[in-house]
């Protein structure tokens, strides 16, 4: 039996219907973007705990979110995550980067077998033999006056008077142990002329400051020095400098800094004829030595086949005299021979010594400060701090192997599940970065075509270059590589139109096939974003307007977006140097690139995300964060993706240098330009953050 509804009610129940859909269309939003789903469920696996734990380490609950989220997420990642003694800088990329060159040492310590391709033993070759190079890490002060005073020929604390010594023999000491020069480098690559067959180079020094380099020091700055160099040595001799006239002390150091900017000019007066492929053998290199040596005193001799057999650790000098390698800077040896000839023996020793002081003493905060105080100069920074590298992941680094040991590691670490995952997501972020550029109310038809099939045509390369597929077959130049699969990277080449990121990035907390998809989206979901609205920043979009004229209009519209992101940049302070005077502040023009795809890269981001909530209709969350959100996870991952300590100098350098702001504002300042957070945090309309101007490429 059928019910007839009366006309009133079927009627009203049209109108009903039909305003939904007046308002739908007016307003012009999918469903997805206008409704949460609030099904959240706990994940509960290892790796969901594990992620879990780590955040609520590292946030500051005590913080509130709309006020500075930075904080609110990475409030306490110094306290839990120290700046390791060998690193500048140490963040969430450090550590998924330490994991990959972990899981790199595991295979490349492994012995040399017959079923390893020739490649891959190329590689273990050359990493055996850098790892056998003499190396010392940081020690505590007390360690290093022990070790001195078993030498005890150091006339700056020392005033007795020692006969048959020499500052070679210093030099050689700690050169035996160390592995390090205060006069020259020597250091071990594969040499590709000879099938990347592990060779010494020797060539002028990387900084004759020890703790300092890429800094021609004024005066006053040297003055600085000078102040660093007696701080340093009272830290490590306390008692013994007690005994000594400090204005005595203060005159012998500011000689050793003159010695030192004598070698510092003349390495940079031998630099343009460095990295000359020289080889020789040891004995060759020891007679031209001698013969250089003709007319100079004693003090100028270096015995090169004791430094080979020193630095190698060969019992007989007959051992190393055959040994080929390449002298790389045959001038700045000759330059080096007359000053060595010209300057005071106790000078010579004396910058040993404190070559090797500076180099592995631990420093307290004081010195630290001191030591940045020297590359300042009116207020910027004028050098660099040179920071010891771990032995590892340093003869990772300077592998030629790159490729060989990039297709070990994918072999081993990066399966094609994971891939699929990564390019999965990839096709989502791209369908909604063409659904941004079809709803931007002003782009033309003609420009909104040209972005969408830029979208369409992006190329990407995901874990490992293109041409591991051709049988995994290494091509045998490695400059032929576009990324390495076990280096944190990710980058977009605008010409080429594509996309990159290497394997390493694919591991937690960045990316987990077993954690929540809302912590992959929110983390390397962004990356990705980040990296794709590099396809359409200002250097983009100019390299477009080449290839397909703009009509002047699109021109326009598209500057005033681009001016907004420089006007809302420009200026910011710099939370971590408001100590000083003036304070830094961002370049909104230097940094507009990276500032449109960290804004718009998170938006792109979330609405993928959002979507992909929208068609689960469930998202799970994280253990030991009862009140956060599946949505608010999302936010949390992205930030926490950037929680990093760094050093003052380094954080300088990075301004003055680099194109990027920093950690904190690359969070605050994207999230905050964001009207879905503020709703999803509960920010206030009267917050300070929410109250300035927004900007979008779109809209």
């Amino acid at each position: 039996m059928s019910i007839r509804l009366p006309l009133v009610s079927i009627f009203s129940r049209t109108c009903v219907s039909l305003l939904i859909l007046l308002a739908r269309a007016r307003t012009n939003e999918p469903e997805w973007k206008t409704n949460y789903v609030r099904k959240n469920t706990v994940c509960a696996n290892e790796e969901c705990l594990k992620y879990g734990k780590h955040l609520t380490e590292i946030m500051n609950p005590a913080v509130q979110p709309c006020n500075d989220f930075y904080e609110y997420v990475c409030g306490r990642w110094t306290k839990k995550h120290p700046l390791p003694p060998y690193f500048d800088e140490w963040s969430s990329d450090s550590e998924v980067q330490m994991k990959a060159f972990h899981r790199v040492r595991e295979f490349l310590s492994e012995p040399i077998r017959d079923s390893d391709n020739a490649d891959l033993r190329k590689a273990k070759k050359l990493y055996h033999e850098c790892m056998k190079i003499p190396n010392y890490g940081i020690v505590d002060p007390s360690v290093i006056a022990s070790t001195i005073k078993q030498i005890g020929y150091f006339p700056l604390m020392f005033n007795q008077k020692f006969h048959n010594k020499s500052w070679q023999g210093v030099h050689n000491y700690y050169l035996s142990f160390t592995g390090e020069s205060g006069l020259f480098s020597i250091f071990l690559r594969g040499q590709w002329r000879k099938d990347y067959m592990p060779m010494l180079y020797v060539r002028e020094t990387i900084s004759p400051f020890g703790l300092v380099k890429d800094c021609e020091m004024t005066e006053n700055q040297q003055r600085k020095y000078v102040k660093f160099l007696f701080a340093l040595v009272k830290l490590v001799f306390p008692y013994e400098i007690r005994q000594l006239s400090q204005a005595t002390l203060k005159k012998e150091l500011s000689a050793i800094v003159a010695f030192r900017m004598q070698l510092y000019n003349i390495k940079m007066e031998a630099l343009p004829t460095a990295g000359i492929y020289n080889p020789m053998t040891v004995f060759e290199m020891d007679h031209r030595y001698r013969l250089i040596m003709k007319g100079k005193k004693t003090r100028a001799k270096i015995d090169w086949i004791e430094i080979f057999q020193t630095f190698q650790g060969f019992e007989k000098k007959e051992s190393v005299k055959s040994m080929t390698f390449s002298l790389e800077n045959n001038i700045y040896i000759h330059l080096l021979a007359q000053l060595l000839s010209d300057t005071p023996e106790n000078v010579i020793v004396n910058h040993v010594h404190l070559y090797f002081i500076e180099r592995h003493t631990k420093l307290d905060s004081y010195l630290r400060t001191v030591l940045t105080d020297v590359i300042l100069q009116g207020g910027n920074i004028t050098g660099k701090i040179r920071y010891l590298g771990r032995k590892s992941p340093t003869c990772i680094s300077i592998n030629e192997m790159k490729d060989a040991i990039g297709k070990q590691y994918v072999i081993k670490y990066f399966s094609k599940t994971t891939k699929k995952q990564v390019e999965d997501l990839i096709k989502e972020i791209k369908q909604m970065l063409k659904m941004q550029i079809r709803e931007s109310p002003w782009l033309n038809l003609l420009t909104m075509s040209m972005f969408q099939k830029k979208v369409d045509e992006m190329k990407t390369v995901i874990g490992y270059p293109e041409y591991y597929e051709d049988s995994f077959k290494i091509l045998q130049n490695p400059s032929a590589a576009t990324m390495s699969p076990m280096t944190i990277d990710a980058f977009f080449l605008v010409k080429s139109n594509l996309l990159s990121i290497s394997a390493a990035y694919m591991n937690p907390p960045i990316f987990s096939p077993l954690l929540p998809y809302a912590v992959s989206y929110g983390a390397l979901g962004e990356y990705i974003s980040h990296e794709m609205y590099h396809g359409f920043g200002p250097h983009a979009t100019d390299f477009y307007k080449s290839e397909t004229p703009w009509l002047k209009k699109m021109v326009s519209m598209y500057d005033d977006k681009v001016r907004c992101f420089i006007k809302k940049f420009d200026k910011l302070p710099v939370h971590e140097l408001k100590h000083m005077h003036p304070p830094p502040t961002i370049n909104g023009y230097k940094t507009v690139e990276e500032n449109i795809a960290d804004t718009m890269g998170v938006k792109l981001a979330y609405w993928t995300f959002r979507k992909k909530v929208w068609d689960n209709k469930k998202c799970q969350v994280v253990p030991f964060l009862p009140n956060i959100t599946c949505h608010q996870l999302f936010f949390i991952s992205f930030a926490s993706a950037y929680c990093s300590t760094v050093t003052m100098d380094t954080l300088m350098e990075n301004l003055r240098d680099g194109v990027h702001i920093t950690p904190r504002l690359r969070v605050n300042e994207a999230v905050f330009n964001f009207e879905e957070f503020n709703q999803l945090f509960d920010c206030p309309k009267t917050n300070h953050q929410a109250k300035r101007p927004t900007c979008d490429l779109w809209k």
